[in-house]
This record gives C-alpha cells, structure tokens and sequence, in this order.
C-alpha cells in the first residue's frame, strides 16, 4: 500500500516536472527581445565649425556632414562654447551615437518594437545654438531637424521594426521644460516622426491633443494639464480635456515597416 502511494506520488511529481518543462520551453519560445532607448541627448555642437552646414542641409544630409572630417580647432572651439554654455558632463557625439546604434544591431538584430522616451536633443541646446550665431526664428527648425536625424538614424538602423517615439524635456523649440502646444517645432516633428500619416495642424490652444506629433499623446481623459508657451513665456493650464476630446488616451503612433 506504501509503495502504491509512493509510485503515484512519484509518477504526479514526474507529471508536474514534465509539464513545468513545456510551459517554461513555450515561454521561452515565446519570449521577444525588444529594444529601449532613452536620453540620447544627441550634440550636433560638437564640432561648431559644422554648424552652418547642418543649418543649411535637410536631417537626411546630416550624416554626411558630421562625418567629415574635424576641424583642425575642433576641442578648443567645443570647449569654449562649453564654457558659454556649461552642462553636466559630456553629450553623445555623432561617433558614439553611430557606434551605439551598430552595437545596438549586433545585440539585438530583430527587436519586436523600439521605444525611444524622449530627451533626443542635448542639454543647453538652445544657448549653444545661440552663441554659434543661430538666428532665434531658425532655432524651432534646427531643433526639429535634430530630433529627426535621431529618428531616422534608428529607422536606418531597424528600418522594418514598429518605433515608438516619446518626447522628452529637452526636446523642445523653445527651451528645457518649455512648448507651445502651437508651435511650428511639433508641426515639423508631426512631418519628421510619421511619415505616413500628414500632420494634423493644431488650430486651438485648447486642443493640444490634436498635434498627433507621431509621439506618445500625454492626455487623459478628466485631466488638467499645465502648459508652458514658447510666444508669451507664461503658463497655460489646459483644463475640460475630456470635452475637447471625449476619447482621448494615450494612443501611439508608429513607423510601419
């Protein structure tokens, strides 16, 4: 009778061992490698001399200008604008962010999906513009321009994986913290982060929803959110979302490859 019990015992553990054996090879079978990217903080300021090309060229161009070789004044020019424009340690250049990425592709060839949660431009990014000579008017422009290159350097990269682009802080066209829900800055992120879908222009302040900036869309329904405007530099608090838009959520947009 003992020994019936214990080959039953025996033959059960057998049963759950062997079934714990196929779900733990089906998870694993089913497990998905996805890659994500933060704080990328890209510095197209590293060598000033190539300032004016990168404001004359398209994002698309802005490889090849940053590839070229530096200029013979390269590291005492990047330390005085440093030091105009001092900043907690060092930004990702064009050759860390490059390198970065390929190490990227060699870890994970084929990710389910990218996430990239924001902060793509680098720190003082605007007082660095500034005291390259930067015209304020060309400063949405030039800041939109660099949160595309970082974009489409990841699509050049995984160019059939679904990306997820969030902005961050410092990824803005008039300063850290700050953007008008107007601004020609997100209008050209709409264009530069989806490129299959036009951009939807904005046409109230109390709709920044309808920006579809090919980001993560920050509303909620029955929230009351708070806006800093790049024209007047004061406080907007955006309030009856649920009103200006009954299903708002938070929907992503994404690069369909």
């Amino acid at each position: 009778m003992l020994i019936g019990r214990q080959l039953r015992l025996v033959a059960s553990l057998c049963l759950v061992a062997c079934g714990a054996g196929i779900s733990g090879a089906r998870a694993a079978a089913q497990t998905q490698p996805v890659l994500m990217l933060s704080d990328v903080h890209f510095d197209p300021f590293r060598d000033p001399a190539k300032f004016d090309a990168l404001q004359k060229a398209p994002a698309s161009e802005w490889a090849s200008v940053l590839s070229k070789p530096a200029a013979s004044a390269q590291i005492e020019e990047f330390q005085k604008l440093a030091k105009a424009c001092p900043s907690r340690g060092i930004d990702s250049d064009w050759p860390l962010f490059k390198a970065s990425l390929e190490q990227s592709r060699k870890r994970i060839a084929s990710p389910a999906f990218i996430t990239v949660t924001g902060d793509m431009m680098a720190h003082e990014f605007e007082c660095r513009y500034a005291a390259l000579g930067g015209k304020p008017a060309e400063y949405p422009a030039f800041a939109a321009k660099t949160v595309a290159f970082v974009a489409l350097q990841i699509r050049a990269a995984y160019p059939k994986t679904p990306t997820y682009i969030a902005l961050g802080n410092n990824d803005s066209g008039c300063g850290d913290y700050r953007e008008d829900p107007d601004s020609a800055f997100l209008r050209a992120d709409a264009l530069a982060l989806s490129p299959w879908r036009r951009a939807t222009p904005i046409r109230s302040r109390t709709r920044p929803h309808a920006a579809a900036i090919g980001a993560w869309i920050f509303l909620r329904r029955s929230r009351t959110r708070a806006y800093w405007c790049c024209r007047t530099s004061s406080r907007v608090r955006i309030s009856s979302l649920a009103a200006a838009s009954p299903t708002a959520t938070a929907r992503p947009n994404r690069w369909r490859g």
